[in-house]
């Protein structure tokens, strides 16, 4: 079973070549770097040199040693990097800082951190350590630094800076909603709550017939790490086309999408809370029973939690007609660390401040 794991990866009939920043999360946050040599890391592919030097160490072990460990250790002695680029969700970054405990680990926030998460997040990264975190907010930074021993930088989404500043452009989209949609053999958790996705795209369809209104739908199965998921478009596509007929299937990104609408409606996806740091319009929408939530109150001026169909479109109506200074303003009274990220919003544009920071060790 491992090995046939093993041989099923691809392989690369390729020299490495010396680098000096490694990418290890399969650069999730799509980082460009001008005039600095970079690897990117990918769990799919095996350099031929050294898997063939990894198999031999993994079968001399008796086969006590992770492979996939092995193979990763054998990559990085090659490539020799000086710097070392990841996200807390991807546990590489903390084994680099593990095995090679002279060279720069730097970490970037993943995601926001909900409330019910902390826990888990005390399990999975107590101890842990990495020399610079770059953080959404000071809020994470206290959360985190209570588990993995860092210096700590302020820096908002390293995800969403890398496509900042947004251009203006024209709106093309009316209201784009952003499905959550997913289809799991077992239900694991309650965010996969599809009849109340049901109810709310109802609403929303509802809304857009009654005033004219093009609905867009960004679909879960065509994000990136999506794709390769069997059937899912197909499954997602069936979902949407039982409940609602007038509707648009988004051919962009997600964040592209939202950033040419006119308004977003989402539940609590991360992406939400992404497009908060890009000025982005958006509403949030979630069933009561959701155990992950951005806001303590069940109703605010830009969300609501509930199952009332009169409140769900007076929130959307309300937002569509009214303009994104005075939506902004809302969202600075309700979110005091996205006031300073704005403040000095610039410095991030194309995370100007995390490479600069990262020229310097390398």
């Amino acid at each position: 079973m491992i090995l046939n794991k093993i041989f099923s990866k691809k392989i690369v009939f390729k020299n490495v070549v010396k680098s000096d920043l490694i990418l290890l999360d399969k650069n999730y946050a799509n980082l460009k770097f001008k005039k600095i040599n970079s690897h990117l890391f990918d769990p799919d592919k095996y350099y031929y040199k050294e898997f063939l030097k990894s198999l031999r160490i993994y079968f001399k072990s008796f086969f006590k040693t992770s492979f996939s460990q092995i193979y990763f250790r054998q990559l990085i002695n090659k490539l020799d990097p000086k710097v070392a680029v990841g996200n807390e969700m991807d546990h590489r970054i903390f084994d680099f800082k593990k095995f090679y405990p002279k060279k720069i680990a730097i970490c970037y926030q993943f995601g926001y951190i909900f409330k019910n998460d902390i826990t888990y997040y005390k399990k999975r990264y107590k101890n842990k350590k990495v020399d610079y975190f770059f953080v959404y907010d000071l809020r994470s930074k206290a959360i985190m630094n209570k588990f993995i021993n860092a210096k700590y930088y302020i820096n908002g989404s390293t995800k969403v800076n890398e496509k900042l500043p947004i251009k203006n452009d024209k709106k093309k989209y009316d209201i784009v909603f952003i499905s959550r949609a997913r289809f799991p053999k077992k239900q694991i958790w309650k965010n996969y709550n599809n009849d109340y996705d049901k109810f709310l795209i109802k609403t929303i369809s509802k809304y857009c017939k009654d005033n004219n209104l093009q609905l867009t739908i960004a679909f879960n199965s065509m994000r990136k790490d999506k794709k390769n998921y069997k059937g899912y478009f197909l499954k997602e596509k069936n979902f949407y086309d039982s409940v609602i007929q007038d509707y648009e299937i988004g051919k962009e990104d997600s964040f592209s999408l939202s950033q040419k609408s006119q308004l977003v409606i989402c539940h609590n996806s991360n992406l939400g809370y992404e497009l908060l740091f890009s000025e982005c319009k958006v509403v949030f929408i979630d069933s009561l029973s959701c155990n992950f939530n951005y806001f303590n109150s069940h109703k605010g001026p830009f969300w609501y939690y509930g199952n009332s169909t009169t409140k769900i479109i007076d929130l959307i109506s309300s937002i569509f007609f009214q303009s994104n200074k005075m939506w902004l303003k809302e969202v600075k009274k309700i979110n005091k660390d996205l006031v300073k990220f704005y403040n000095k919003k610039k410095i991030y544009y194309n995370n100007a401040f995390f490479k600069n920071k990262l020229k310097k060790l390398v």
